[in-house]
């Protein structure tokens, strides 16, 4: 005799069953979510080194950062480079930057950790809450949101982007909820206030208005398409959902750069030298692990959903056909995707039968193994009931800036976290720091806003990563040299490049040894600081 394996229905506790037997006041009980969040925080600070180190963009924010705080005004021009001084600069993450500027006088470089960690943690927290909502058992949805949480790991970086993805899982559960029944109306009136803070810490804030857009244009379908009950109910719904949706966009305008700020993100993706030259927005490559798992999050849901009784609804299909479709365009948007998708594929598991673990299983050994997870459910269920969702959390943030603080106070790496040597020219930006070398300098992409952070607050660079800021010319001139093609030489004359910072092995290095008017004053195993020898003419 054989039978199929399911997933524990969602167990309802009654306050007396949860409240039962001698348990340990509330406060001291961390909820699965605060666990989530904790989990998060402690991967994040663990390899918080990596993450400030694997590119220069944390440092850089920190920087524009700082400038905000130090003059009381946002840039609208690029001081931070010397080949394009007078080209305008929109801050478009500002809001983020001030943040990580504020907590960097507080616990030193353990900042972008302890801020971007945070985010990251309460955006898979709000993601688990999600699942549970829409009736998960609490194991599934915590081996989802773990998933998902990998699978976010290709793009997990402690930049403002993260603030998106915080900000993605917001809108669905707000949104799914309402539609659901599960959250009242008045809920809705708290997107755009979320969506006016949203724009002025990233610019994926039009992810936001693409999911509004998907709710708005379904109902719009069903409302003239269909009749009766679900004309009434669609047409009841956008009622709703339209002044909510008209008030989100005016608010991203509320922002420095105002409706500049759109046209902004416009031209970025538009800019075909700009993504070309960017690693993230190119498409996943699998042979990376992290890449693997999104590959797996495709196939499992299109394994699930076929054998599952719940099949997703016409705005979930949209919204998971254009974030796919953006993920395996630009590595990036992978994160985007999996949060988006976890709901769908939680409740396609929820409804599965699993035909295929139950086969040749017998009837004894299944509902053992059903019974087991049952129990296990039902413990953690009410342990979840009994916890805390937010004192965990404060509290362990609060514990770690302080230690953090004190370490910083005491001139010892705050958490730990330090600039790594092998992946930034640590030894290279001290000797230009002590040293005044002629003209202006060229370095390579990737060391730009280290170098910014390391010669701060009057050091200029030739290149820094945001490159969504920087002409195309500029993008240009610095791939010539970067790859010793035709012209390198009268670049650096124009921009008058007095030295350059680049790894040993570069392109730039043979040819600069091979004219013979330039000469290396400082050399390790990651980076050469070659001077030149005559004047610019």
């Amino acid at each position: 005799m054989q039978a199929a394996l399911t997933f524990p229905p969602a167990i309802a506790l009654s306050p007396r069953a949860i409240t039962s037997g001698r348990a340990l006041p509330r406060v001291f009980i961390p909820s699965i979510s605060a666990v989530v969040f904790l989990g998060c925080l402690a991967l994040t600070v663990a390899f918080g080194s990596q993450l400030v180190s694997g590119d220069g963009d944390a440092s850089r924010h920190l920087v524009v950062g700082e400038h905000i705080l130090r003059t009381g005004s946002i840039p609208t021009t690029n001081l931070f480079l010397s080949t394009t001084p007078d080209q305008p600069f929109l801050a478009h993450e500002w809001l983020a930057e001030v943040a990580g500027a504020l907590l960097y006088r507080v616990v030193g470089l353990a900042a972008p950790v302890l801020l971007h960690g945070a985010t990251i943690g309460a955006a898979f927290a709000i993601l688990y809450r999600h699942l549970r909502a829409r009736g998960a058992p609490l194991l599934l949805a915590l081996a989802v949101t773990q998933f998902t949480a990998f699978a976010a790991q290709i793009h997990w970086h402690v930049r403002p982007h993260v603030f998106t993805w915080l900000g993605l899982a917001v809108f669905a559960y707000v949104l799914d909820g309402w539609h659901a029944g599960r959250l009242p109306r008045r809920v809705l009136w708290w997107l755009p206030p979320v969506m006016t803070v949203w724009a002025n810490l990233h610019g994926g804030f039009a992810i936001g208005l693409a999911v509004l857009g998907a709710y708005c244009a379904t109902d719009l379908l069903r409302a003239t398409t269909l009749a009766g009950a679900q004309h009434g109910e669609a047409t009841r719904r956008l009622r709703r959902l339209v002044p909510i949706a008209a008030l989100c966009v005016l608010a991203t305008l509320v922002n420095p750069a105002g409706p500049a700020l759109l046209l902004h993100l416009r031209e970025y993706l538009s800019s075909s030298v700009v993504l070309s030259l960017t690693q993230e927005f190119q498409a996943p490559n699998f042979s990376n692990p992290a890449a693997l798992l999104f590959l797996a999050f495709i196939l499992g849901l299109l394994v699930a959903l076929p054998w599952s009784q719940r099949r997703p609804a016409l705005h979930e299909t949209l919204i998971l056909a254009a974030l796919a479709y953006m993920a395996f365009r630009s590595a990036r948007h992978i994160p985007l995707f999996a949060i988006a998708a976890a709901p769908v594929l939680a409740s396609a598991l929820r409804s599965l039968e699993w035909p295929a673990l139950a086969l040749g299983l017998p009837a004894r050994i299944a509902q053992g193994i059903s019974g087991w997870v049952c129990r296990r459910d039902a413990v953690y269920t009410r342990m979840d009931a009994r916890g805390s969702a937010a004192g965990w959390p404060a509290a362990a943030l609060a514990a770690l800036a302080l230690v953090a603080a004190l370490q910083s106070r005491q001139e010892n790496a705050p958490l730990g976290v330090r600039y790594e040597p092998d992946l930034q020219p640590v030894g290279a930006a001290a000797y230009l720091s002590s040293h005044e070398l002629p003209g202006n300098g060229f370095n390579v992409q990737r060391w730009g806003g280290y170098l910014l952070h390391a010669l701060r607050p009057s050091g200029r660079v030739f290149i820094d990563g945001e490159l969504n800021v920087h002409s195309e010319a500029l993008v240009g001139d610095y791939v010539t040299v970067a790859n010793g093609d035709p012209g390198w030489e009268a670049v650096l004359a124009r921009y008058d490049v007095g030295w350059v910072l680049v790894p040993p092995g570069a392109p730039l290095v043979r040819h600069l040894q091979a004219t013979g008017g330039w000469h290396p004053v400082y050399a390790d195993s990651v980076a050469v600081v070659l001077v030149r020898e005559a004047p610019v003419t």
